[in-house]
């Protein structure tokens, strides 16, 4: 059971790992462009990456590391080692920033240059056309995509240092 719950929590972490670099990553070539059909086409992706891969590595993530604590000897709230502690507080907080902030940035900034997320092959023509009137509101959810975005990234790095570089 242990060996299949290290694997479903390795699993969900790349996902959740691979989608939030990926996204980072495209999201300042995209902005360098300065096309706006380009930068709509990459929120719309974004958004339906990190709602669809990304939401379920994140809760693959979470329930298998709170299930391999648990069948570790440990229990839900019992004292665990401090690496074991820091991983699940900094894991938990890199969660609830992903879901609660980063997902739902990406899907605005996708409405905002006229996408739905759900139609991002459809819609990247109507983003052209959209009004120029909405890049202030716009330009401060790329700001705070890009500052969540690069916390949770750091969170996960640390996270994944506490993990492998813990006592055997």
């Amino acid at each position: 059971m242990r060996s299949l719950l290290l694997f479903l929590h390795i699993v969900g972490f790349g996902l959740w790992f691979g989608v939030s670099f990926s996204v980072g990553m495209y999201a300042g070539r995209a902005r360098a462009t300065g096309d706006r059909s380009l930068m709509a086409f990459h929120y719309a992706a974004a958004a339906r990456l990190l709602t669809k891969p990304g939401l379920a590595g994140i809760i693959l993530t979470t329930v298998s590391g709170f299930e391999l604590t648990r069948i570790g000897g440990f229990g839900y709230f019992a004292l665990t080692p401090h690496w074991l502690f820091q991983m699940q507080v900094l894991g938990v907080l890199a969660a609830i920033l992903s879901a609660s902030v980063q997902i739902p940035v990406a899907r605005r900034l996708a409405s905002g240059y006229g996408i739905e997320p759900e139609g991002a092959s459809t819609g990247v023509a109507m983003a052209v056309e959209a009004s120029a009137a909405d890049e202030p509101s716009l330009a401060k959810l790329r700001r705070v995509n890009a500052i969540v975005g690069s916390a949770v990234g750091l969170l996960l790095l640390i996270v994944v240092y506490l993990g492998v570089s813990r006592a055997f």
